[in-house]
């Protein structure tokens, strides 16, 4: 099915990105698919798209900051 999941990998992480930023900047109280579309310049319902619901958005949100922290650990330890 084409609606499980948008194919795009580089908006997903443009939507996690933003809402990274989002969580430093006000918290996790501020942290919603509408501010998440107005931070990355994106559409209005474009996170909706790829992440249901805020559970999803804050899953993926914490997943990706794991991976970010992972590689600059990666990069520090071949530098």
């Amino acid at each position: 099915l084409l609606d499980t999941m948008p194919p795009n990998p580089e908006r997903r992480l443009q939507i996690l990105d933003a809402a990274i930023g989002i969580l430093a900047d006000v918290g996790v109280g501020g942290l919603t698919h509408r501010q998440v579309d107005d931070r990355a310049g994106l559409p209005a319902g474009t996170t909706s798209n790829y992440f249901r619901t805020r559970q999803a958005l804050l899953e993926a949100t914490a997943q990706r900051t794991v991976d970010l922290h992972w590689q600059r650990v990666n990069a520090l330890q071949t530098a």
